[in-house]
């Protein structure tokens, strides 16, 4: 896609709507792992968050969803409760989606956890 040469990735979006586990896999995205130092009452340490960016005129992903980089395993409704970033080795959860516009028309969506 013009205008995003960095974005060269594939993920897969996992949401649970109406008991159902609707998975779509998104090319053209950016994706990266980020490690920061964080503060809280446990002291200083290391969180691994990430960042996502997919292009697109609509939103694909929105807080609440699961996401994984490349081609994510399908998944039942009866496993979902087990499908956690703490369980599931390369799954993350988004927190924010922010939907980006250039001259009134989504131009891409930002996604991540706090």
């Amino acid at each position: 896609m013009t205008g995003y040469p960095l974005c060269r990735s594939t993920v897969t979006v996992y949401r649970l709507e109406k008991g159902q586990v609707h998975r779509q896999v998104e090319e053209g995205c950016f994706f990266q792992w980020q490690d920061r130092l964080t503060e809280d009452v446990r002291g200083s340490h290391w969180d691994r968050t990430f960042y996502l960016v997919m292009p697109g005129s609509h939103q694909r992903v929105f807080p609440g969803d699961r996401v994984m980089a490349g081609e994510g395993p399908a998944v039942t409704p009866e496993a979902w409760d087990g499908f956690v970033p703490a369980a599931v080795e390369g799954l993350c959860q988004v927190q924010y989606a922010c939907p980006h516009y250039w001259r009134g028309k989504l131009c891409h969506t930002e996604a991540g956890r706090k």
